[in-house]
């Protein structure tokens, strides 16, 4: 026969004390952009891929903000999204390149924007918004840090051109429109 049954005290370890974490309220389209854009800097465009200095390059100091927000323009049906979310897609891929690439003109920034990147500066890819209806014109708004509270704020124009592709129009510096939160 075995011996007496015990029992024994079962021993658990507390749980640390979860900190709280803040999420954003995201609506579906929130959610599905969100879910479309997380790959988005990870692979090359295919126009760009044979340049020598790809947007992921160690010397790339262009940084996607997290959480990315993106802007469809006033009007747009529901049924857009698609287009949408692959319009964002390619614009984030060419400005990146444009910022990075070595076979990418600068000329059309704004010497402020220049200089932050021929000093190599953090700069930071704040939003994007797609400003018409047929995802032809859309606008990114680039920041960085001048000090230790200040910030440069530039905006990038982009239009729709031939062959499928986005290209960077122009630079200027960010309207307090282009600036204020959604």
């Amino acid at each position: 026969m075995a011996g007496p049954i015990t029992l024994r005290p079962i021993v658990t370890v507390p749980a640390a004390a979860d900190a709280s974490v803040r999420r954003g309220k995201f609506g579906l389209l929130g959610i599905a952009g969100w879910l479309c854009l997380v790959g988005m800097g990870s692979s090359q465009p295919i126009s760009h891929a044979a340049s020598p200095a790809p947007a992921s390059s160690a010397s790339c100091r262009l940084h996607q903000r997290t959480p990315f927000y993106v802007g469809l323009p006033e009007g747009a049906p529901l049924d857009s999204f698609e287009e949408s979310a692959i319009a964002t897609r390619h614009i984030v891929r060419e400005v990146k390149q444009w910022a990075c690439g070595a076979s990418t003109r600068l000329s059309v920034a704004v010497p402020s924007l220049q200089l932050a990147f021929a000093r190599n500066a953090p700069i930071q890819l704040d939003r994007l918004q797609l400003d018409d209806v047929d995802l032809l014109h859309a606008h990114v708004v680039l920041s960085s840090s001048v000090g230790a509270s200040d910030r440069l704020h530039w905006r990038v124009e982009l239009t729709h051109g031939p062959e499928d592709n986005w290209v960077v129009m122009g630079t200027g510096a960010a309207s307090p429109a282009d600036l204020a939160e959604p």
